[in-house]
C-alpha cells in the first residue's frame, strides 16, 4: 500500500513506475495490493524513485507487510514487543561486554 500511495502522490501511471523499477506491470500490482512481497532488490529502488530515506522506507514498508500478513493473530502486538525487548537486551549485553570502562 505504501508505493501504491506513494505512486498516487507522485501522479505517476502503472506503467512508469514497473518501466523505472525494470519489473512486470503485473507484478508491482500484486505488490501494490500486497498479494506479494517487493523484493530486497526493489525496495532501495523504490526509494530512490520516489526520493524517500531508505532506512524510513524499508521499516515502514517490511512493518506495514507484517501487519497485514499477522496483524490479526491473537499476540501479535505482544511478539513485536518481545522482539523489541530481546533486541535491546542483546545491544545492552554487547555493548556492557565490550565497553573497555566494564572491564577490570
Amino acid at each position: 500500500m505504501l508505493i501504491l500511495a506513494q505512486r498516487k502522490k507522485h501522479d505517476l501511471s502503472l506503467r512508469k513506475v514497473a518501466v523505472d523499477l525494470d519489473i512486470d506491470i503485473s507484478t508491482l500490482s500484486k505488490v501494490e495490493k500486497g498479494e506479494c512481497v517487493a523484493s530486497s532488490k526493489m525496495i532501495p529502488m523504490v526509494a530512490q524513485l520516489f526520493e524517500l530515506n531508505f532506512k524510513e522506507f524499508q521499516i515502514s514498508y517490511h512493518k506495514q507487510t507484517l501487519e497485514n500478513a499477522y496483524g490479526c493473530e491473537s499476540f501479535f502486538e505482544e511478539a513485536n514487543i518481545c522482539i523489541g525487548i530481546r533486541k535491546n537486551l542483546i545491544m545492552l549485553w554487547d555493548t556492557t561486554l565490550y565497553n573497555k570502562d566494564y572491564i577490570s
